[in-house]
């Protein structure tokens, strides 16, 4: 093939999807797709080289040259070897997006010197003088995540089910798991144990997805949805204010950070009790795919200057 047919892959996974995208070496996106999650807490338990089969179908025969994966769990290894299986003989690099590496490397276009990274799951850094950094959560759902999107499904299922023993009100949070409770007579024993059935199949990708619809029902007034999504936002607050430097600039990155405007809101007004020197960036267009894709050129040896990165942002 010609050099014209050079193709570079970014990808950015976490626990709910992975966002494929094949770059030419001039930023232009060629293919984009979207497979499941493939970050886990161990080796195994996701069907990680399918979903890279997947990718690799939307575009078959590429000319691929190198792969920059930011993979939102532990399980490095693991990714590494998938896709030096699937893509034999491309260089592939795998890291960690909560290191912060893929940060540093684009924040002469990101004007931050903090972020809080949060969708299915979130995670923090700082960044101070003399390449320093500082963290903060990324402890994973059964110990850490509590603002995340997972978090929020979790305390979700919490209200509702303390809902049907009658301990505490669950407001229209019902209505988000009216597909678990149909046809099932909560009042009975045997119709109890079927809810819990139902309620432990579901995924942390599954409880990921009631996050919207929590904040939904938390802006339309529903007092149960609105405690939810407002210990959400104190948490991104206080992950902010942990890991800023004095008068900073923190980022918000990540699905969480796109329910929208009242969410945003709820957490500017909670960083400014905490951390009145510091305040929240917000760009709809970056993301850490954007951020891939800018590394990946990178890694290839192109020079990203401001009108690569916004053609990078506009993809």
């Amino acid at each position: 093939m010609s050099d014209e047919n050079i193709i570079l892959l970014a990808a950015d996974s976490g626990g709910s999807k992975t966002d494929w995208r094949f770059l030419a070496p001039d930023g232009k996106c060629v293919q984009h797709t979207v497979t499941g999650g493939m970050a886990s807490l161990r080796p195994g338990m996701l069907p990680v080289e399918e979903f890279a089969r997947i990718a690799k179908a939307a575009l078959p025969g590429a000319d691929l040259r190198h792969i920059y994966f930011s993979l939102g769990g532990p399980n490095v290894d693991e990714i590494k070897t998938t896709l030096t299986k699937v893509w034999q003989h491309v260089p592939v690099t795998v890291e960690r997006e909560a290191s912060g590496d893929l940060v540093d490397s684009c924040a002469e276009f990101l004007h931050c010197n903090a972020v809080v990274m949060a969708g299915t799951g979130v995670t923090a850094m700082g960044f101070f003088p003399g390449s320093k950094r500082r963290f903060a959560e990324g402890w994973g759902p059964v110990f850490g995540d509590l603002g995340s999107g997972g978090g929020i499904g979790l305390l979700a299922v919490q209200k509702f089910l303390r809902g049907v023993d009658g301990t505490e009100n669950s407001g229209r949070l019902t209505e988000l798991f009216a597909g678990e409770s149909k046809d099932l007579d909560l009042t009975a024993f045997p119709g109890r144990m079927e809810l819990k059935s139902r309620i432990n199949l579901l995924s942390r990708k599954d409880l990921a997805a009631k996050a919207p619809e929590v904040c939904r029902l938390a802006e339309s007034g529903d007092d149960a949805a609105l405690s939810i999504i407002q210990e959400s936002a104190l948490n991104m607050a206080q992950l902010a204010a942990a890991v800023a430097p004095e008068n900073g600039n923190i980022l918000m990155l990540g699905g969480l950070f796109n329910m929208g405007k009242f969410y945003r809101d709820m957490c500017v007004r909670a960083l400014a009790q905490l951390r009145p020197d510091a305040r929240w960036l917000w760009d709809e267009k970056i993301s850490i795919g954007v951020m891939a894709s800018a590394k990946v050129l990178q890694l290839y040896g192109v020079k990203i200057d401001n009108e690569l990165w916004e053609k990078l942002k506009n993809v």
